[in-house]
């Protein structure tokens, strides 16, 4: 589906849209709400929730062994998630859209799987970092699904409802591409996937 966005040109098409609904600029690339709350607070709200999760493990004493193993999976996920993102963004030499010249900057646009083809920097937009720090939290809803599933389909429906509202936000200052924010998304459930049937597979192995 990622792929596809980007070959029937989805990518440009919702950029312009929300390019021409700022004017033809990118009006709220630092406008209070979209950079200094759900961008720069967001961000600073949502490493102190997970260092309160981290404490929160080290105080508590009701987990059981199996519980303890796919929750510190869980917290490992997290920083995995986020610094395979980072990874990326830097290897990747792909551009934000408001670097681009049809919406304002002096960049020539290149697909995002074509940056290879060109020696120019680019940029480091790819893939979208901002939503891994709540994408990356989709750890917990694999956890929930196996120990407390009253509460993973709530988790998991909060998880991607913010993920999305920062994801348009991201969008509205011209920071990423919809596909951009699609993949990270792709990289945090794949990961989190990963990484609790290798502990399913292995504590089973050990049954």
């Amino acid at each position: 589906m990622a792929l596809l966005i980007e070959v029937f040109g989805v990518d440009l098409y919702f950029a312009k849209q929300f390019y021409q609904l700022e004017g033809s600029q990118w009006i709220l690339r630092d406008n209070f709400w979209t950079k200094s709350i759900l961008h720069d607070t967001l961000k600073n709200i949502l490493l102190s929730v997970y260092l309160l999760i981290i404490f929160w493990y080290f105080i508590q004493s009701s987990m059981n062994k199996k519980q303890n193993i796919f929750f510190k999976l869980a917290i490992f996920n997290v920083l995995l998630v986020v610094l395979a993102v980072s990874f990326l963004k830097q290897t990747t030499n792909v551009s934000c859209p408001w670097s681009l010249s049809m919406f304002g900057g002096d960049l020539e646009y290149h697909g995002t799987f074509k940056f290879f083809q060109t020696n120019q920097y680019l940029g480091q937009c790819f893939p979208g970092g901002h939503v891994s720090s709540v994408y990356s939290f989709l750890g917990f809803y694999f956890y929930a699904k196996l120990f407390a599933a009253n509460k993973a389909k709530f988790l998991l429906s909060a998880i991607l409802i913010a993920g999305l509202m920062l994801d348009i936000s991201q969008q509205l200052r011209g920071a990423h591409f919809f596909s951009h924010n699609l993949w990270t998304l792709i990289i945090a459930w794949l990961s989190s996937l990963s990484l609790t049937m290798y502990a399913t597979s292995k504590i089973a192995n050990k049954t």
